[in-house]
């Protein structure tokens, strides 16, 4: 793929992006805006429906303390002393009240009835109560509850049923206790507005595919176009929240799957709210037009924008390709340096740039070509330091010496462990080592050893089976039991114990190489470090072991010192945990 195609599939893709946010930018904003508008003008329109519901009720409100401030009625309610002929002219009396109320009331759309309720027996309905409509009346909770009390004047949303519609239809009601002077609850004066009353408001006034509810300050519906709504709280949570919330309008699916448009107005007055739902589709149907025109607009910007940019970059493409060619060339003089012939600042700094590069990389090939040449002999230091001469020439003295004194069976198995040690340092170009293979080299390394100084080491090996397939460089472990035999053997004639353990430590393996001879601790192991390896020759290749550790897996690995009440001595090499495949070797665990 050359650079024009990739300028061309990038500049596709950010003019792409960018087109489609700003379709999705303009979009957005478009539609926000339409829902605000709608929102603005659907809340003046339901705030002059709650508007007339605030007067709606506080007429009924009126009725009810006028009805209330009545002496007739009052003093009714209060006798303890009814006759026929008074109560028949009560009746009469709140007949006309009704009438007179109603006649003046009917400008504010307000249709209601009056129902006036004694303890001493008086019974007053403008809407057709019968004795048990009466007694049921008086039993309901609410009733009994504000009776007890003792509450002069409450309303009631929790829609009391009127018998002029067979008890179908659902009342707002006006409640005023009254009570004698002593406190005793004499009854009640009530007035009830229809349901329909309340809906008969907004009926008109709303799109014919909405859904209304008028809720109190509990958000239970009071009224509503859907009747099965009427008396209960919104189910559907996002409704709920919605008429809790603060926000004006809000969008979301409502319990029957439709995705609508909700706007509420909570009123001042009585605290109601008045709450709307519009199906989406209808509102968005004129306006996806509207969206649709944007997107071809930005769409053709887009096309436009793209055939100026495909000119632009053929235009850059082809001095780069030229450039390319030259460089070809170059490499294959051997990095020589280019002759760039072009006017585009750009395009000359990239030559110049690659001209320092060669310089450098020819500069790099002569640091790889000495590099090797170093590693090379460092390969070379490995391989004789595999052999430690003053190992070999002390351990031929003792076999010579075992010749010269006869014992030529002791000798001979000093020779064939000295045999397996180098065999095993010669035969193998491996790098790595299986802990199981490893523990193996070392045992025999100790069983020689022991030769020469009478068995004076008890060794042990601790190696879990899980860490037998591990893997550790090569001679990494024998100069640590070295030293012990360099430092601790010679300088009595007690027994040494010598203790290896291998134990995982999350995503490390700790080596502990333990002996009871002489102590040896951190400090002294960071004195050691500290010198140059020449220098610290008297602890055989701990210097050795640090370096290569940390070139092969960074700081955090190396050696460290410490000892307990049991062993003086506590080396311990920390390594990676490395897994990989060996041979067969059964281990074992005392020598």
């Amino acid at each position: 793929m050359n650079i024009k195609k990739i300028l061309n599939i990038t500049l596709f893709f950010v003019l792409g992006m960018l087109t489609a946010l700003l379709t999705f930018i303009l979009v957005h904003f478009y539609t926000r805006s339409t829902y605000e508008t709608l929102s603005e003008a659907n809340t003046k329109q339901l705030q002059l429906i709650s508007q007339k519901t605030d007067a709606m009720i506080t007429s009924a409100e009126t009725i009810a303390r006028l009805l209330y401030q009545d002496e007739s009625i009052l003093g009714t309610i209060l006798s303890s002393d009814l006759t026929g002929q008074n109560i028949s002219s009560v009746n009469a009396g709140i007949d006309l009240l009704y009438t007179k109320y109603y006649s003046a009331f009917q400008q504010f759309g307000l249709s209601f009835d009056i129902v006036c309720l004694g303890e001493n027996g008086f019974r007053y309905s403008s809407c057709g109560y019968t004795e048990k409509d009466f007694e049921r009346l008086s039993s309901f909770s609410w009733y009994r509850k504000q009776r007890a009390y003792g509450n002069a004047s409450y309303s009631v949303t929790n829609f009391v049923p009127s018998p002029k519609s067979g008890g179908n239809t659902y009342c707002y009601a006006i409640v005023r206790n009254v009570y004698q002077v002593s406190g005793d609850f004499a009854g009640a004066i009530i007035v009830f507005v229809d349901e329909n009353t309340l809906s008969s408001i907004y009926s008109d006034s709303i799109r014919p595919d909405s859904t209304i509810h008028l809720l109190n300050e509990y958000s239970t519906v009071v009224s509503s176009n859907d009747k099965s709504k009427i008396g209960i709280t919104p189910k559907s949570t996002p409704d709920y929240l919605f008429v809790r919330s603060s926000n004006p309008y809000d969008i979301y699916t409502n319990n029957y799957g439709v995705k609508c448009f909700c706007v509420k107005y909570t009123s001042t007055v009585t605290g109601w709210t008045i709450f709307e739902q519009i199906p989406l589709d209808s509102i968005m149907q004129p306006v996806r037009k509207i969206i649709y025109l944007i997107i071809a607009i930005v769409i053709g910007f887009y096309l436009l924008v793209l055939f100026v940019f495909s000119i632009i970059t053929r235009s850059i493409s082809r001095p780069i390709h030229a450039i390319c060619e030259e460089m070809e060339h170059s490499i294959s003089r051997n990095f020589a340096h280019l002759k760039i012939k072009t006017q585009l600042a750009e395009i000359k700094r990239i030559g110049d740039s690659y001209n320092h590069l060669c310089d450098a990389i020819n500069v790099l090939i002569k640091d790889v070509q000495s590099a090797e040449k170093q590693a090379n002999d460092a390969k070379f230091n490995f391989l004789k330091a595999q052999i430690n001469p003053h190992f070999l020439y002390n351990t031929l003295f003792s076999i010579k010496c075992m010749v010269e004194m006869g014992n030529q069976k002791h000798a001979s198995k000093m020779l064939t462990l000295l045999i397996a040690l180098l065999q095993n340092s010669v035969s193998s170009n491996r790098s790595m080592n299986t802990l199981l293979e490893e523990t193996a080299i070392l045992r025999k390394y100790v069983q020689l050893q022991n030769l020469r100084y009478d068995n004076r080491i008890q060794f042990h090996t601790n190696l879990p089976e899980e860490c037998m397939q591990l893997t550790v460089p090569r001679f990494l472990i024998q100069p640590l039991i070295e030293n012990v035999f360099l430092h601790a053997v010679p300088l009595g004639n007690d027994r040494i114990e010598l203790f290896i353990e291998f134990q995982p430590d999350g995503g490390k393996l700790l080596v502990h190489v333990c002996d009871t001879g002489i102590g040896f601790t951190q400090p002294e192991l960071e004195d050691i470090l500290a010198q140059p390896s020449a220098s610290a020759s008297s602890h055989i290749g701990l210097s050795n072991i640090q370096n290569r550790v940390q070139l092969l897996y960074g700081p955090e690995y190396g050696l460290s010192a410490s000892c307990d009440s049991h062993f003086h001595t506590i080396v311990t090499l920390t390594l990676p945990l490395q897994k990989g495949g060996a041979k067969e070797l059964v281990p074992n665990t005392d020598c």
